[in-house]
């Protein structure tokens, strides 16, 4: 049994109703750079330097002070939205990305999600890019190291090959992926909630161990020292619960076990 299909029975067995899902999905925001600062006019996810960017991949949290001029219409970014279709049991694609860079170094973005025509999961997106003289060159020169530095994930396809000279030379790709194993989820998107820490510190209390809900007879649970929840099936391997389910499923998941026992 895959983890999909692991993800799957863990939602039915706890009782758990993902909430529909309506596709296609459309993702926008926008920012604004610093009048002739280039590198940051095409950090459309962030840069190093000092994280400034469009979070159009993360979808954030955007630093405090960038946030003014960052804006996300959907509140998330694009790996986010594919993380969660998959976790609920979706094959996701990228459709499309375009992207407007305005004379007065304003970015618009736009990307469109749907489900997977081809039977693969296309789990995130990643951009590399340069701008200015032989920017070109640079832009392409990047691709292989970024496929080489990334192992785990297979079925590269570009997705945006944006190439602009107005108001400034940008070339930038924007490449999606799968996973070369498809039973594994990427563990670069971490999707924090307010609501799911609070519900976290209702078991601050409990102590760690094995639980059971009664009247399962299947399953077990068991809370760690980090105090986050795991779960397995009769003679079987314990699955993380936070990894397995959205934020909302785990926080539905988390009302559930108030119920359990300790062993």
């Amino acid at each position: 049994m895959n983890l999909r299909e692991e993800i799957n029975r863990i939602q039915s067995m706890m009782g758990i109703i993902t909430e529909s899902v309506s596709l296609p999905i459309k993702l926008s925001g926008s920012y604004q750079a610093p009048k002739g600062d280039g590198d940051a006019l095409h950090s459309f996810e962030r840069r190093k330097s000092d994280h400034f960017g469009g979070y159009m991949l993360t979808g954030g949290p955007v630093p405090s002070n960038f946030s003014s001029r960052v804006k996300l219409d959907q509140g998330k970014g694009i790996n986010q939205v594919l993380l969660e279709l998959v976790k609920k049991g979706i094959n996701p694609d990228v459709k499309s990305i375009s992207i407007n860079v305005n004379d007065d170094y304003s970015v618009d973005w736009e990307a469109i999600i749907d489900e997977s025509t081809d039977g693969k999961a296309y789990v995130g997106v990643m951009s590399r890019g340069s701008s200015g003289g032989g920017a070109d060159s640079r832009a392409q020169g990047q691709l292989s190291g970024l496929k080489s530095n990334n192992p785990k994930f297979c079925n590269w396809k570009v997705v945006l090959d944006l190439d602009i000279t107005k108001p400034i030379k940008i070339r930038q790709y924007f490449l999606k992926y799968t996973m070369c194993n498809p039973d594994e989820l990427p563990n670069d998107i971490e999707v924090n909630s307010g609501d799911l820490l609070k519900k976290l510190e209702e078991f601050k209390t409990w102590k760690p161990g094995e639980y059971r809900i009664p009247g399962d007879e299947k399953w077990s649970y068991k809370l760690t020292d980090d105090n986050e929840w795991v779960t397995k099936k009769n003679g079987g391997n314990y699955i993380s619960l936070k990894s397995a389910l959205s934020d909302n499923s785990y926080i539905q998941a988390l009302n559930t076990l108030k119920t359990a026992k300790k062993v």
